[in-house]
């Protein structure tokens, strides 16, 4: 498991009735039959002994991956912190655990749900006070980590705050969520299942915060669409990064660091193709985006694509700067004969590369290994457009255009 990855994505409420916990996933912590072996006597009759079985059931902490050893209620009392707390960064560590979340007040006293329900007089009326996105960390994890988490966990609360004012989304996704939990207490004790897995298809929030966990897992960005109306995307960019390049940890700041250094004769290399660029942009993305994905070329720096596509450079730089930080492209110097290229030392191109097999994809007859053998020793691109490097045949193509 990436220390990077969330363990577990937690989702308490406090009202008028205490506090909840209405989703959290993964719902199952992984079975391990040699234990559950062990827990089995061999003799039915035989008296179990207490101290073989303490070390599983009084752990609590992470084990091969997953969250044990909470209860539901003991989370929820401990991730619903007071009202005075709330609109500020949570932070709870607990052993090897930490929790992060950003609780947020449902409503404020001068909102007009806030006095509806405070004056109402029908006793049914569960008012919600406060919620709390929690993500469960290892403890042990980089401090520049946490406060990206605490970042997502804000996002998602602004926009489930916005859609509780406009709609009770909020309050009707509850209901539900604790419907489901009823009607799964009441089932028989053979037969209960877990109540979070049963809320999956019947809650469209519980579905969300599945899909940000196995987003954030998978591929460290999240895109989401809380009930089809705000948009939160997010990008943590430790996980995004190392996925691009390797076990190399990036922190944002040195990513921000490299992007302070940005220049007119600098350009963008994508890492992903255009199309699927395109196809990964919100549907309110600006136009000037569009615009520049398609336009941009490694021959083309800065200064000449801001003249191409009518953009001012300024906005060339945020453009790209995003691009770099979410990993999608990378500052390179705009190729031309005069450079110098080599085969990087670290690049992984064994035979058993995924490499190897995406350029046979791309270039069918080619291959990469024949391609890199040219560039095994630092020479200017414009030696390699003749395999001889005659003297001559060099100062014709020196003064021919760039590549």
């Amino acid at each position: 498991m990436d220390l990077c990855d969330p363990v577990s994505i937690i989702l308490v409420t406090a009202g008028s009735r205490g506090q909840s916990l209405l989703f959290r996933y993964p719902f199952e912590a992984p079975c391990h039959p040699e234990r559950r072996e062990k827990e089995i006597p061999k003799n039915r009759f035989a008296l179990t002994k207490v101290e073989d079985n303490t070390d599983i059931r009084n752990f609590s902490g992470i084990r091969d991956g997953h969250l044990v050893g909470f209860s539901d209620s003991t989370l929820a009392n401990i991730l619903s912190p007071h009202s005075e707390a709330c609109g500020t960064k949570f932070e709870l560590k607990v052993d090897e655990v930490l929790f992060v979340g950003h609780p947020t007040l449902a409503y404020k006293k001068q909102d007009p749900e806030f006095k509806r329900n405070e004056t109402s007089s029908r006793k049914d009326v569960v008012m919600m006070k406060l919620f709390n996105v929690v993500f469960v960390l290892q403890a042990t994890v980089e401090p520049s980590v946490v406060d990206c988490y605490h970042d997502l966990s804000k996002r998602i609360a602004i926009a489930l705050k916005h859609e509780e004012i406009r709609c009770r989304y909020l309050s009707s996704e509850r209901e539900t969520m604790l419907s489901v939990q009823d009607e799964m207490a009441a089932m028989p004790e053979d037969c209960a299942e877990s109540p979070f897995q049963n809320m999956l298809p019947r809650s469209k929030l519980a579905s969300d915060l599945k899909s940000v966990f196995e987003s954030l897992r998978d591929s460290g960005s999240v895109g989401l669409k809380i009930n089809g109306w705000v948009n939160v995307s997010f990008c943590l960019p430790h996980k995004v990064h190392k996925l691009k390049i390797g076990k190399i940890l990036i922190k944002p700041e040195a990513i921000h660091t490299s992007l302070a250094a940005i220049r007119p004769y600098h350009t963008l290399l994508f890492l992903d193709d255009e199309a699927s660029l395109v196809a990964s942009l919100p549907g309110d993305c600006s136009p000037a985006v569009v615009r520049l994905l398609r336009m941009a070329s490694p021959l083309k720096s800065f200064q000449t694509l801001s003249q191409d596509t009518d953009i001012p450079l300024s906005q060339v730089f945020s453009i790209a700067a995003h691009l770099v930080y979410w990993g999608k492209a990378t500052i390179v110097y705009p190729l031309c004969e005069s450079n110098v290229y080599v085969v990087a030392p670290n690049s992984s191109i064994n035979m058993s590369s995924s490499l190897v097999k995406e350029f046979t994809l791309r270039f069918p007859g080619m291959s990469l290994h024949n391609v890199l053998s040219e560039f095994s020793l630092p020479a200017p691109l414009s030696e390699h457009s003749n395999p001889l490097g005659l003297p001559q045949q060099q100062v014709c193509n020196s003064v021919g255009p760039n590549i």
